[in-house]
Parts: C-alpha cells; sequence; structure tokens
C-alpha cells in the first residue's frame, strides 16, 4: 500500500526535459524520483532501461520505478479525482505522452510537462489530455536514498585539445604581468609625493616619469597580447570541439537521429560555444581575479606591519 502520510521537509520536485522524443516516460520517472532522493538524470536511466522509437509504455514505468526500489500502483480515475492522488505522481497525458501532477488547486492543476517545462491548466484543459490512467509511486522496503549521474568530466573534453597547454601559460603568464604593473603603479605615486614633492628633486621626477611610462607601455602591450593570445585559444577549442562533435554525429546509428529533434540536434552545437566561453574568459578571469585579490592582500598586511614597525621604533 502506497504511504499517503508525507513528511516532505525539504523535498523539491525538479523538472527534467526530455531530449529524445519518445523518453517522456524516462523523465517523468527521473522527477518522481529525485523527488523522493533517488536523485537521478536521462544518461543514467537511458542507459539502464532501453526504450523504444515509441516509448515506454505504463508497464514498463512500473518495471523500471520498481527496479529503482520503488512500489506502484497504477489508477483509472476522472479528472474530479485527481485531488485523491498521492502527488507527485505520473499522469498518461494526450494517448502518448507522460506528465507529473504537482499538485491540484481549485479549478486548476500544476503539472510539470517533459516536452514544455512546467505548465498550470484548467480543469477543462487538462480534461481534453488526461486519459484517465495515472500511476502512483512511493518508497519501497528496498528504496535506498542515492546519486546516480553521468557526470562531463572536464579533463576527458580538454586532453584532447592540442596547443592548449601552451595557450594557457601565455595567457596567465601575460596575466600575471598586468597584475604586476597594476600593483606597481600605485607606488609611482607614493615616491612623487613622498620623495619628489618633500625634497623638490626634479630629476627623480623626471625618473619616476620615464619608469611610469615605460610601464605603461608594456601594460598596454601585454594587454594587447593576452587579447591576441586568449582570442587564439578561444577559437582553437571552437573550431577542435566543433569538429570533434560534428564527427562524432556523422559516427551516430540512424536510430539515434529518429528519436530526436532537430532542435535537439542543432543545440548541441550552441551549447559548445558556452562551454568554451565559460573555459576561457570565465575560468581565466576567475582564476586571476582570485590570484589578484590574494597577492594585494598580501601586499597590503605586509606594509601595514612594516608601517606598524618604523612607528613603535619610532616612538
Amino acid at each position: 500500500m502506497l504511504e499517503r502520510l508525507r513528511f516532505g521537509f525539504g523535498r523539491k520536485l525538479r523538472l527534467v526535459l526530455q531530449t529524445e522524443a519518445a523518453e517522456c516516460g524516462l523523465a517523468a520517472l527521473a522527477m518522481v524520483a529525485g523527488y523522493h532522493g533517488y536523485d537521478t538524470d536521462l544518461p543514467s536511466l537511458r542507459a539502464r532501461h532501453a526504450v523504444s522509437l515509441k516509448g515506454a509504455t505504463l508497464a514498463q514505468l512500473m518495471k523500471f520505478a520498481e527496479a529503482l526500489g520503488f512500489q506502484t500502483r497504477p489508477l483509472r480515475l476522472g479528472l474530479k479525482d485527481l485531488d485523491k492522488l498521492a502527488t507527485p505522481c505520473i499522469l498518461h497525458w494526450d494517448l502518448r505522452h507522460f506528465v507529473v501532477l504537482q499538485r491540484v488547486r481549485r479549478g486548476f492543476i500544476d503539472i510539470l510537462d517533459p516536452a514544455h517545462g512546467s505548465r498550470t491548466l484548467k480543469h477543462d484543459e487538462a480534461g481534453r489530455s488526461f486519459t484517465g490512467v495515472a500511476l502512483e509511486m512511493a518508497p519501497g522496503l528496498s528504496f535506498k536514498p542515492r546519486k546516480e549521474r553521468q557526470r562531463l568530466q572536464i579533463g576527458a573534453l580538454l586532453s584532447k585539445v592540442r596547443g592548449l597547454r601552451r595557450s594557457l601559460v601565455q595567457v596567465f603568464a601575460l596575466a600575471a604581468a598586468l597584475e604586476v604593473f597594476g600593483l606597481v603603479l600605485p607606488f609611482f605615486s607614493q615616491w612623487v609625493i613622498d620623495d619628489v614633492l618633500v625634497s623638490g628633486d626634479a630629476d627623480l621626477l623626471v625618473v619616476l616619469i620615464s619608469g611610469l611610462v615605460l610601464a605603461g607601455t608594456f601594460q598596454v602591450v601585454a594587454g594587447w597580447t593576452r587579447a591576441r593570445v586568449l582570442l587564439h585559444l578561444t577559437t582553437t577549442l571552437s573550431l577542435q570541439w566543433t569538429a570533434g562533435a560534428f564527427s562524432h554525429l556523422l559516427r551516430l546509428p540512424m536510430a539515434w537521429y529518429e528519436k530526436r529533434h532537430l532542435g535537439d540536434i542543432v543545440s548541441r552545437f550552441g551549447s559548445i560555444g558556452a562551454l568554451q566561453q565559460a573555459l576561457t574568459s570565465g575560468m581565466v578571469g576567475a582564476v586571476v581575479d582570485g590570484i589578484m585579490a590574494t597577492v594585494t592582500l598580501i601586499v597590503i598586511s605586509a606594509r601595514g606591519s612594516c608601517s606598524t614597525g618604523n612607528c613603535r621604533s619610532a616612538c
């Protein structure tokens, strides 16, 4: 018998969108399982449970859920009895689709549709799609909360990129040079105020101005060079990853394309640009900013300690 009393503090129903045209059942199963503590994703479920081009049947979903440690109960009911279901549960939709019932309100129902996302429907709208079949799920005696996900390893992506290490070394070296120039420039102002203005030494002022111009020139050149190297790195990553993805798509069987929409395939190329941007500009910027903040704190602390020591010696 399924559990009716639910103390679901801290539980969250997470939306899972289908990536294949016929895997709405697996997506609905992943959502309900995640709510109960079995955190899984579509690649993991797809690897364990094969689904045909026609999608999964209700009997197959029950079998898959029981393999994850859940008790299941299929029901046939009318739309007016949806509020009696133990939510979240799976609803059969449009005779060929599965959605997750999130909650029932007065005059409305909230569902998570693997194909379209979160939706709120009036009862008459839902009545045109709901087939009268529902599947309740609850943890069984053998159920154990766990996390089962297939994660993308960044190292596996970067290991096949030619020239990556050399470009990263150049970018970080130039970025470090820029940060050093940024730390040195305030010292010129200090020397002008403490030494030149106090003593009126015009020769020292000329030397400081020459050094400032030279440091500024090096900073501009280093910034321009870093931008060029970063552009080369970005282009290299984009070209090699795009070529690799296209070559991999050509080797996939026809069944892989039959399960997916054209937009799903195109979006995979779009994700390459976002990933490349995160690994170049985002990662380099975060590392450089972190090093800069650390060095600045060390310099400030060292100067503060030195100033305190001078004051004590002077007293």
